[in-house]
């Protein structure tokens, strides 16, 4: 609670005039002992306790009455949190969340979550006459804005929305980091955000160090103001693919692209999506009867003279519209080249055979087989898939690979053959726990993920002949942080993706060779599986870079044109927290949101106690159409309480009704 007019409890000993006017007016009676009031005192006592506990509540309401007089006065706000009582702290840090979620509205009111946590900071600090310094944190790769006091937040360029990932745990410790170093005093924070789990990421090991910094700074107070989503129509679209195809006479783009219900009743609905590029538009309607559809092999003619592009697929308007459309680009595809360590050369032909027969003839294709023995480094400049079958490599080597995969290439994992060689260290969080046979007949390979990566249905829509694959023996893989695509009936993984940034990473738990798997034989899934890698670390060869919001861009970033076709003008420097597509001479960079983003999964409040467990924190659930602000003033109330003390006064003050009968009776028969 905060009071506008603190001075006024200079005047907090006037609280005990009630008690001095009851001791002063005690001292005018003198006691004159009389005999024949003896006996009326002797009858009197059975009634004296009542009495005294009578007195002593008058005098209580009296005390309370005064007091709320000057609670009233001295014009106090609630924040909800009463147990805290004091004026307005000297400092004032809020820390905003920015990420595309947070651009939810509520239709009738066509305000965000976002600006309506603005407007109600805003709110706050007017009626607190902006005595308080604010510090406004927005990411943890820039420094806090100090606000002057004079200025709104809803003035200021660094609360616009932005297409970036807020990372929660990073943020905190900023803050925590700046309010330590500072050496600030009473501090008041306030976080806005609308708890979505890939922001909070609970399970973040920062959070330890963040519970135990705050439980180190008491005279922090944290406020947690959590917006939380109705159940609104939403949907949020994602482009897989964008490749181009050409021939003598036209040309066209093969896209693949999802379309995922975040939020609504899940009713089969047909969606109108349009596709842009350049003049051109199409128009598709997609079928919607669950949470998630995906279009694969999609055709979208383009001119025939394009060599490289840009466009952007939307969605329909709903309740965010944040992330209602998304941004592609297309460029000549490159020479396919893949690269082979293996333990034995002669063993693995067919992995040199598939990498270099491209899937389109009139693409050239490459494949260099190296042998692990000899191997010292490696040379990955223009390889778009690395294809790894011996022990997983360690210093240097290993290095290597993952910066590798941080540019957007490919890798896929293929076990080690001898016994001794297949435990060592993880790679990607991921390592091979030793060779076993596949004893049990009931064990097939029944689970696979059809719509999307490596095994996903061919562009007809077919299926792969993944169930027809038969395993004699298999590598045990530790892939407790890997996404499994594919699975043995008894839950053992067959084909695992590792949880990367960026790049795409891939462990398979056989070979194909004869003694362990079909795969040799049924050709179909192998080619498939490497083709497909192989297309996607091409990618970032082709001259065409995609990157989450918010990551690291070239630093000439300014200098590059925009090319999607955006109208709205974005400042130089913060061109990576926007969704866009730029060129540069051949290079063409791709900005879009992260997949985290359409995940709409929140952090529950049980959650949100175990990640400030210890900490003086408290958590505020706010809507965007609830009118009241972070504050109010509540000096109604005391007002109230002051009438009720009374009247409580005046109702103990009457006299005994049962005394004054007996009186009247009394003098009545005498």
């Amino acid at each position: 609670m905060i009071f506008l007019q603190p001075w006024i409890w200079f005047g907090l000993p006037i609280v005990l005039l009630p008690i001095a006017i009851h001791l002063l007016n005690q001292r005018r009676h003198r006691p004159i002992h009389w005999g024949a009031m003896h006996f009326l005192r002797q009858a009197s006592r059975m009634h004296q306790g009542a009495a005294r506990i009578r007195y002593w509540l008058i005098l209580l309401f009296r005390l309370i009455a005064v007091a709320c007089v000057l609670l009233f006065l001295s014009r106090p706000l609630a924040t909800g949190w009463l147990s805290v009582v004091g004026s307005s702290p000297s400092k004032v840090i809020i820390i905003l969340d920015r990420s595309p979620s947070m651009e939810a509205t509520e239709k009738h009111l066509g305000v965000s979550k976002r600006a309506a946590a603005i407007a109600k900071l805003d709110a706050m600090f007017e009626s607190l006459g902006n005595r308080s310094e604010r510090i406004l944190f927005v990411s943890p790769d820039k420094p806090p804005l100090i606000v002057p006091p004079d200025r709104k937040l809803s003035e200021l360029e660094e609360v616009q929305p932005t297409a970036v990932s807020t990372p929660m745990p990073a943020l905190v410790a900023q803050v925590i980091r700046y309010i330590r170093n500072e050496g600030l005093g009473p501090t008041e924070v306030w976080c806005c955000s609308d708890l979505q789990a890939n922001d909070w990421d609970a399970s973040s090991g920062l959070w330890a160090t963040n519970r135990d910094s705050l439980a180190e700074c008491p005279y922090v107070r944290w406020t947690n103001i959590a917006y939380h989503d109705h159940e609104h129509f939403n949907l949020a679209v994602r482009v897989q693919r964008s490749v181009l195809q050409q021939s003598e006479q036209s040309a066209h783009l093969l896209m693949d692209f999802y379309v995922k219900q975040t939020g609504g009743d899940l009713l089969p609905r047909t969606i109108p999506v349009t596709i842009h590029v350049g003049q051109a538009r199409t128009v598709v309607e997609v079928e919607l009867s669950g949470r998630e559809t995906i279009r694969t092999g999609l055709v979208v003619p383009i001119d025939s003279e394009m060599e490289s592009g840009a466009g952007t697929i939307e969605l329909p308007g709903d309740a965010n519209l944040a992330d209602n459309a998304f941004c592609f680009a297309f460029a000549q595809p490159p020479t396919l080249r893949t690269l082979i360590v293996a333990e034995e050369e002669s063993g693995l032909d067919v992995l040199r055979l598939m990498a270099s027969t491209p899937a389109n003839r009139q693409q050239e294709s490459e494949c260099e087989v190296l042998p692990y023995e000899t191997l010292s480094s490696l040379n990955l400049d223009e390889v778009g898939l690395l294809i790894w079958q011996a022990p997983l490599p360690v210093d240097e080597i290993a290095k290597q690979i993952i910066d590798f995969a941080s540019r957007g290439r490919a890798v896929i994992f293929f076990p080690p053959k001898g016994p001794s060689m297949s435990k060592n260290a993880p790679l990607f969080g991921l390592r091979w726990d030793g060779w076993s046979e596949v004893d049990e007949e009931n064990v097939t390979l029944s689970r696979w993920r059809e719509d999307s990566d490596l095994l996903r249905n061919s562009e007809s829509g077919e299926s792969l002949s993944v169930a027809d694959l038969q395993i004699s023996r298999f590598c045990k893989l530790d892939a407790h942080r890997a996404v499994q695509l594919a699975s043995f009936s008894n839950e053992v993984p067959f084909l695992c993706r590792a949880a990367t940034e960026s790049g795409s990473v891939y462990f398979c738990s056989t070979l194909p060779t004869p003694e362990c798997s079909s795969l040799t034989d049924n050709g179909v899934v192998l080619y498939a599986m490497i083709q497909r890698a192989l297309a996607e670390g091409s990618n970032s060869i082709s001259g065409v870079q995609r990157m989450d919001a918010g990551s690291a861009t070239p630093t000439d970033l300014e200098h590059w044109e925009r090319i999607d076709g955006g109208e709205e003008t974005i400042v130089a420097t913060d061109r990576s927290n926007h969704a866009a597509v730029y060129r540069n001479d051949n290079r063409l960079l791709v900005i879009n949101r992260a997949v985290g983003e359409d995940d709409r999964t929140k952090v529950d409040e049980p959650t949100m106690k175990v990640v400030f467990d210890g900490s003086n924190t408290r958590l505020i659930n706010d809507t965007i159409e609830r009118e009241a602000g972070f504050t109010r003033e509540i000096w109604r109330w005391f007002a109230i309480a002051v009438v009720l003390a009374l009247l409580a006064e005046a109702f103990l003050s009457l006299p005994n009704m049962s005394v004054a009968r007996t009186v009247s009776f009394g003098r009545t028969t005498r």
